[in-house]
């Protein structure tokens, strides 16, 4: 019998260094919900566990790094995926840390503009994509926020309250015993939510004629997330750099990094910092190439949801804790 033990498959997530990377705007394996002429979103999928060198995973986790600045009429952006995700330097939140140690007011005001999320990323069946029907009935990869992903392991661990209620926990992860889900995303004072998902009524998601079947089906379509455990998908911190400059080329925010010696503009390299970390004890943070504390994600305040974004602000892993008792 297939083991579908939440705490088993985060253990399994653990023991393979999972933490994904790149960004995925233009990956055909990756879904996104399409919205009609109202600006509303709506399709059934079920979230489906994924087999990774033999162990059983929920999905994989990653931390975004996001910085819009606009000067004048022009809009300038950075968006990409955190080397953090799998405990690699980050020039950004390197940037962070100098900016906060810098301590003047436009430092200050920089660093307020850099934000940060937690994304989830899984494979899906598609049960129904009613504007994109050719997606029905095929497997691919999503990414989604903390506000689903809170609904989602929700439903697994209800509270006291609503099992006194009659609610019985649903492992939505579940081909047989698990749930579709009604994705609804509307737009709400400028963003777009999914307030509207519903959990659907526990049922299989196929008829399978035993739980073979069902494993030998996931095994087969369910998309590869080895990938996100790679060193070689997450951007370097050389090339974070180069972006981080190109950002900033022709703003205010280049003439008073050069200013304030940033070391973005020093040529620093992130060898030092693993030096660094790799001889840190407990009780004191390792610096970081740029001469700072080590930073941690939850340095960086999360991002509120932008019109652009189909998810939502970021957790830190202590607040998945309850999977522990899954």
């Amino acid at each position: 019998m297939l083991n579908l033990n939440f705490d088993d498959m985060m253990k399994n997530a653990e023991s393979l260094g999972f933490g994904p990377n790149k960004n995925n705007y233009n990956d055909e394996r990756f879904w996104k919900i399409s919205r009609n002429d109202k600006e509303e979103g709506l399709a059934k999928i079920r979230i489906i566990p994924s087999f990774v060198q033999g162990k059983l995973l929920p999905f994989v986790k990653v931390m975004e790094h996001n910085i819009n600045i606009q000067v004048g009429d022009k809009k300038k952006f950075y968006s990409k995926e955190s080397p953090s995700s799998i405990k690699l330097p980050c020039a950004v939140s390197d940037l962070y840390r100098e900016l906060g140690k810098f301590g003047t007011e436009p430092a200050l005001e920089l660093q307020e503009k850099i934000r940060r999320s937690t994304k989830f990323i899984a494979n899906i069946y598609i049960v129904t994509d009613p504007l994109k029907t050719d997606n029905n009935g095929k497997f691919k990869l999503w990414k989604y926020g903390t506000k689903l992903s809170d609904k989602f392991l929700g439903a697994a661990n209800p509270s006291a309250e609503d099992i006194a209620m009659g609610t019985k926990p649903v492992n939505v992860l579940d081909p047989i015993n698990g749930s579709n889900i009604t994705l609804k995303q509307k737009k709400s004072a400028g963003f777009f939510n999914y307030d509207d998902t519903v959990i659907d009524a526990p049922s299989p998601v196929k008829d399978f004629a035993d739980s073979e079947e069902m494993v030998k089906w996931v095994k087969d379509n369910s998309i590869d997330l080895t990938e996100w455990s790679k060193e070689e998908h997450y951007i370097t911190y050389q090339k974070q750099i180069d972006e981080l400059k190109r950002l900033f080329e022709g703003t205010p925010y280049e003439d008073l990094l050069k200013g304030l010696g940033s070391f973005i503009y020093a040529g620093a390299t992130p060898n030092q910092s693993q030096a660094n970390q790799a001889s840190s004890t407990p009780a004191q943070k390792p610096e970081t190439s740029a001469g700072m504390p080590e930073m941690t994600d939850t340095d960086i305040p999360t991002s509120n949801e932008t019109p652009s974004q189909e998810t939502s602000a970021g957790v830190d892993d202590s607040e998945l804790s309850f999977l522990n008792g899954l």
